[in-house]
């Protein structure tokens, strides 16, 4: 799609779609505060060049930790959200 493109995991936090994660079993459910609070510094981390942030979101699969990690974050004010994935382009 000629995009850039990362995924927001409860476990690895955000990784590229150059790099490659084990699949593991983590329901956001679990996530406890502490690994909430690395997995938000670590977003504004590997995010914080991008001067906006797209962020697909599924309604009948997205839970409330991804919401909260989107509020929370330092760079809140950068990132939009899409539902219709042909608007990648």
């Amino acid at each position: 799609m000629g995009v850039s493109w990362g995924v927001l995991s409860d476990l690895y936090d955000v990784f590229g779609s150059d790099q490659h994660q084990a699949w593991y079993e983590q329901h956001p459910d679990t996530v406890t505060q502490y690994e909430e609070d690395s997995i938000i510094q670590a977003f504004d981390r590997a995010l914080s060049e991008y001067d906006e942030i797209w962020f697909y979101i599924r309604p009948e699969s997205f839970h409330l930790f991804y919401g909260r990690v989107l509020k929370r974050t330092a760079l809140a004010d950068r990132i939009r959200t899409f539902e219709d994935i042909e608007l990648i382009k």
